[in-house]
């Protein structure tokens, strides 16, 4: 379990999840799941980050705002996902592998 506090904002975060607490009461305000396998937790600017990873391997990356509790997951693929070939475009937009 893990304590952390951006101005007024009191949160807590335990194995698969993330709660909010009021700062008044101690109340719990709202409950975040986290991926099965959290990891890392972040505090950047006006943001946490929590980086895990997904059922099949995916790297996910859960954005939360502190003040408003607002979040969103952001997926990405593991390396090799398209077959393990990079597709780059050229300056023609053409694809080069």
């Amino acid at each position: 379990m893990q304590l952390h506090v951006s101005g007024q904002n009191v949160w807590v975060s335990k194995p698969g999840k993330l709660t909010h607490y009021d700062w008044d009461t101690g109340k719990g305000l709202q409950e975040i799941p986290l991926a099965n396998r959290a990891g890392g937790f972040i505090a950047r600017n006006d943001e946490f980050l929590i980086v895990g990873a997904g059922a099949n391997g995916q790297a996910l990356v859960t954005h939360i705002n502190p003040a408003s509790g607002e979040s969103r997951v952001e997926e990405n693929r593991p390396a090799g996902a398209n077959g393990g070939r990079a597709k780059c475009a050229g300056r023609d937009g053409k694809h080069r592998h």
